[in-house]
């Protein structure tokens, strides 16, 4: 190099021998990384609990049964559509008590309801008909959707 005093800041190169000086000049400070749990900030990670969140759906499960099979009681027209409530009240309960949404917890939410809605319509029924399988994929879907987003 040409030993002469460095330029102005901002400038890559010596004006009077054309070096590169981009070494020479300081480096920004490195941009922190934040490490998250799923789609959740940190804060809200530190507060999830996934056994709650299992807690949560199990209880949402267990009401849209109980309201599924007393709508039946009551009235006795057998409607297997009422198994999307039983999926929606499944991923409420568990991403309320979770505090968060987790794909797990959707998962877990989804088969919660899955198993919620085929035992109320074995109950319903004396049998599982299998014409109410697209009841059982909506449900779990919308279990899933809720509990995950």
């Amino acid at each position: 190099m040409c030993q002469s005093s460095l330029p102005v800041e901002g400038v890559k190169a010596c004006m009077s021998c054309g070096a590169d000086l981009s070494r020479w000049m300081p480096k920004p400070p490195p941009i922190p990384k934040v490490q998250a749990a799923g789609n959740m900030a940190p804060e809200a990670a530190a507060e999830s609990n996934l056994g709650r969140g299992i807690l949560g759906a199990v209880a949402g499960a267990i009401l849209g049964s109980a309201l599924m099979y007393g709508f039946y009681a009551m009235v006795g027209f057998r409607f297997p559509w009422l198994g999307l409530g039983i999926g929606a009240l499944s991923g409420i309960g568990a991403k309320l008590l979770n505090k968060g949404a987790d794909e797990k917890l959707g998962i877990i939410s989804g088969g919660t309801a899955m198993a919620a809605v085929v035992g109320t319509l074995y109950l319903i029924y004396g049998e599982f008909p299998i014409f109410n399988i697209i009841s059982v994929i909506v449900s779990v879907s919308v279990a899933y959707r809720i509990a995950s987003n």
